[in-house]
């Protein structure tokens, strides 16, 4: 399905790996820290980007990972949101942050 989904937006040149996680928000994190030890690729030099505060961005920042959070409709499911410094409105703002 993901796999799918990446294709339909035409974007699997961005992407070296496509994942779904188990269905608890932590596993994201778990997973995360997982493929950057088993790429070398140090915390600090990755960043989480996602639509959702509970299942993207506080998992990344709870491993110590740098998030950026897209502005979506999910935002707005959890208070919380308003302690994340950087919201985009899109994919191609990424560019403007990094």
């Amino acid at each position: 399905m993901m796999n799918h989904k990446v294709k339909h937006f035409k974007i699997e040149n961005l992407f070296d790996e496509v994942h779904a996680t188990r269905p608890y928000p932590e596993s994201k994190g778990e997973f995360i820290l997982k493929i950057l030890k088993r790429r070398k690729i140090q915390k600090s030099k990755a960043l989480m980007v996602g639509d959702s505060y509970i299942w993207d961005y506080e998992p990344a920042r709870n491993n110590g990972i740098d998030a950026l959070l897209i502005k979506s409709k999910y935002m707005h499911e959890h208070l919380s949101v308003k302690d994340v410094k950087v919201k985009i409105n899109k994919l191609s703002d990424i560019f403007n942050y990094i």
